[in-house]
């Protein structure tokens, strides 16, 4: 039996790096954006936006999340032309949610599920999860 949880604690730890990615404090300064059009030049603006406050906070003192619904869901697609971008803030703790509901009608109308972007994390509902963010302190903002 001490074999076994020598392992598995070799195992946790080995895994480590994994966990050290996510954020381990909470941002003073948090901001949730809502994309909901398909329009490559708006979006590209909101991840300008995005660099803006991370330039101006500092990438450990403020929190952002892009919600995408309805049309926006295309930009966390390899289509949206903005991969390498996302990418990029992902790596400098921006989170990026797409709306299930907005995922299952396409699949049902084009009996085919978009492909969405790596880390790109699936959310029940758009509109609730601005909802949800908003309690929990975000500053909300639509371009």
């Amino acid at each position: 039996m001490k074999k076994a949880w020598l392992i598995l604690w070799v195992l946790l730890a080995c895994t480590q790096p994994l966990w050290a990615e996510e954020r381990m404090f909470e941002p003073e300064i948090k901001v949730v954006l809502q994309v909901s059009d398909n329009d490559p030049e708006l979006f590209k603006r909101v991840l300008t936006n995005t660099v803006n406050l991370i330039k101006a906070y500092g990438m450990d003192e403020v929190g952002i999340e892009i919600v995408t619904y309805a049309g926006g869901i295309w930009m966390m697609t390899e289509k949206g032309g903005v991969a390498d971008r996302i990418k990029g803030l992902q790596l400098q703790y921006v989170k990026f949610s797409v709306c299930g509901f907005t995922l299952s009608s396409i699949e049902a109308s084009q009996h085919q599920r978009p492909k969405l972007l790596e880390d790109v994390e699936v959310v029940p509902y758009g509109l609730a999860r601005i909802v949800e963010l908003q309690r929990q302190g975000y500053a909300y903002i639509r371009p």
